[in-house]
Parts: C-alpha cells; structure tokens; sequence
C-alpha cells in the first residue's frame, strides 16, 4: 500500500512538470510572436514615416520649382513689357509728304532732289517715291522693283551720321565730278555709299546700301550728282 502511494506521488510530479514545461514554452512562443509583430509593426511605421518624409520632401521640391518658374516667368512678362513700353514711348523723328515745300520748312533744308535721268536697273526704272524729313535733314527715296535709292541732305550731319549706314564696304575710293570731291564706297566698281559737299551743305547718296555689286555706276552717280542743288531754307530771294 504504501508503495502504491509512492509511486502515485511520483506520477503526479512527472506530469506536473510536464505541465509546467508545456507552459513555459508556450509563453515563450507567444513572447517571441509579440516580439515579432511589435518590430514589423515598427518597421511599417518607420517605412510609412520615411515615405512621409519623402513624399513631403519631393512636394517641397516641387513647390520651390513651381516657384522659381513662376518668378523667372514674372520676371520675363515685367522685362517684355518694360521693352514694349520703352518701344511705345520712342517717338519715331521723321514725318513724311511728297510735297517739296512741306519738307524743306520742316527740315530747314531746301532739296532739289533729281527727278530726270533717274537710273534703271534690270529694265525696271528708278521712281521719285517720297520726301521724308526731320530737323536739319530732308531725305528724298526712291524705289523700283528691286532696289531703293535715298538722297540726304544737311547742313549739320555728315558722312555716317547722315546716312545712317555704317556698312564696312570692301573698297573706298575718291571721284571727282566737275570739282566736286566724292567719297564713294562699295565693291571698287560699283556705288553703295557717296558722300560729298556742296554749298556749305552735307549730301549723302545711298543706293541698296550694304549690298555691294547692286550699287550706281560712276556715270550714273555723276549725273544724279550734277542733277541736285540743296540750300538751306529760306536763303533764296
């Protein structure tokens, strides 16, 4: 009998620490999958905190590029209205008439410009076209199909600044023409560019002015030359 209680005893210790160790490992278990789940929870936080922090630095980005765009633009519209209105507020100096007299009480330049043996180019004749005028200057222009004449006068302005052409012409060479001294530049055969004096007034002849090779001959420079008179106005009884 007494061996039979023994035996019970240790029977129930037997399974008492099999339960214990049973637990133990089960709390074990689920410390490890708490564990587990604690640091995926962390590193889906960290990850979503991260792409937070991207997401918000790339909208920075952007901003500050949709910014500075948005300035280069103001700053391009303020430069292009600040030219057009320079442009706008640039009053043009010459008035225009075909009327010899309006001109020469305008300018303070009386030009008989030439009107006769006009030269003609590619069978398409030189034509009187319009006096252009501003103070001190009396521009006569003439055109055909092709080219364009002008004839300035002056008592004033003189060589580039009466012409207005400040071409670098390959030659410049020195006709006279019954006394006259006559500055002519183009290609060495043909005239774009004449300037001389006369009557104490500034005279300028330009034909296709830069365009060398479609210029005057010498002849015809010479008889435009002996066909114009220029004074100034009002010096005539």
């Amino acid at each position: 009998m007494k061996g039979t209680r023994i035996r019970c005893f240790l029977t129930v210790m037997a399974l008492t620490g099999v339960l214990t160790l049973t637990a133990g490992c089960g709390s074990s278990a689920g410390t490890t999958e708490a564990s587990s789940a604690d640091s995926a929870q962390v590193q889906e936080t960290s990850s979503a905190g991260s792409a937070q922090i991207q997401g918000t630095s790339s909208a920075a980005a952007a901003s500050e590029e949709a910014g500075a765009a948005s300035s280069t633009s103001v700053t391009e519209a303020a430069e292009s209205t600040t030219e057009q209105e320079s442009s706008v507020g640039m009053a043009n100096p010459w008035s225009e008439t075909e009327d010899l007299e309006e001109a020469a009480a305008g300018s303070g330049i009386r030009l008989e410009a030439p009107m006769e043996g006009l030269p003609e180019h590619d069978g398409s004749p030189m034509n009187f076209w319009k006096y252009l005028w501003m103070d001190d200057v009396i521009e006569a222009r003439y055109e055909n199909i092709n080219d364009e004449m002008i004839i300035r006068a002056s008592s004033g302005r003189e060589k580039q600044d009466l012409s207005g052409d400040y071409t670098e012409y390959s030659k410049t060479w020195t006709e006279y023409f019954k006394g006259v001294e006559v500055e002519c530049m183009g290609d060495g055969e043909t005239v774009n560019l004449a300037y001389f004096d006369s009557n104490d007034i500034h005279f300028s002849i330009g034909y296709q002015m830069g365009d060398e090779g479609r210029g005057l001959t010498v002849d015809e420079l010479s008889s435009l030359i002996m066909g114009m008179y220029a004074e100034k106005a009002g010096t005539t009884e």
